[in-house]
């Protein structure tokens, strides 16, 4: 009878692999820090005051595609596309007390030079057999390992874990809080790309309706980790995509990949990472 049971969970766990490779829900990427993955010494700036030490400036995301394009100057960018979260968390004063913010993104902008950071910054883990890799700057970790055998598993878990889950567990939490709340992702808001582009370097873009506000009612431009919250985003839009209808297809396959992790994925995740 124990055999039966788990041939049986075997099955359900090919047929969840075969639905999630048959999916846009590709991959997670955690980007330990984005001011050293663009090796900028800036802090930022939160509700006036400057930041005096920045813990984490963490990206969490379910990367969909890569686009590549080229600029006039013939250097050659990419974004990647997915739902997901900045997350930061620091001090603006000497008090020892931390404050943590977070911003709903969902395209990463950056020069070729440092996307392949992402890929061959010093590997603290990778494997031939297993398609994941961490590294100094990132980790990347494809949803289809999460159905691998169990000793497969066994083998990177504690590994990931360590490295990845248990340092980043607030801002999961933060990123699974906020996925599941049904105005999170609406495709009406348009696109949240944090940019390296060299017209906009460290800058979140977004509308202009969509930059926060503090409590006052102001607006608020800076945050910790960013340069800058910029209502430009309208202006990089139109050297990624040739017309509207292809910015709707993406941001269209954005809000599938959401559907997809709250259907199965965060599922899966929170049971094989114990987040």
């Amino acid at each position: 009878m124990d055999q039966e049971i788990l041939d049986l969970e075997e099955k359900k766990k090919k047929m969840r692999l075969q639905e999630i490779e048959s999916r846009n829900l590709n991959t997670l990427l955690i980007i330990n820090s984005w001011t050293k993955l663009i090796d900028t010494p800036l802090k930022g700036v939160f509700l006036d005051k400057p930041v005096t030490d920045l813990r984490r400036d963490t990206i969490i995301m379910l990367t969909d595609e890569t686009q590549t394009f080229k600029e006039i100057t013939d250097e050659r960018i990419a974004v990647i596309f997915g739902p997901g979260i900045f997350y930061s968390e620091f001090a603006v004063d000497h008090s020892g007390n931390y404050l943590d913010d977070f911003f709903e993104i969902n395209g990463v902008c950056l020069p070729l030079d440092i996307l392949g950071k992402l890929y061959t910054s010093e590997k603290i883990y990778h494997s031939d057999k297993i398609d994941a890799t961490i590294t100094e700057v990132s980790t990347i970790i494809p949803f289809h390992i999460l159905e691998q055998p169990r000793s497969v598993q066994t083998y990177v878990r504690g590994i990931i874990s360590r490295n990845v889950f248990h340092p980043n567990k607030i801002a999961f939490e933060k990123f699974n809080e906020h996925i599941a709340k049904k105005s999170s992702y609406n495709q009406t808001e348009g696109f949240k790309i944090m940019s390296a582009h060299p017209l906009w370097f460290n800058k979140l873009l977004l509308q202009q309706n969509l930059i926060p506000r503090t409590g006052s009612g102001k607006q608020a431009y800076s945050t910790a980790g960013l340069g800058s919250v910029a209502p430009y985003v309208h202006k990089l839009l139109p050297i990624i995509f040739p017309d509207i209808a292809k910015e709707n297809e993406q941001l269209e396959r954005i809000s599938e990949i959401t559907k997809q992790y709250l259907e199965m994925g965060i599922k899966l995740l929170q049971k094989w990472s114990a987040i």
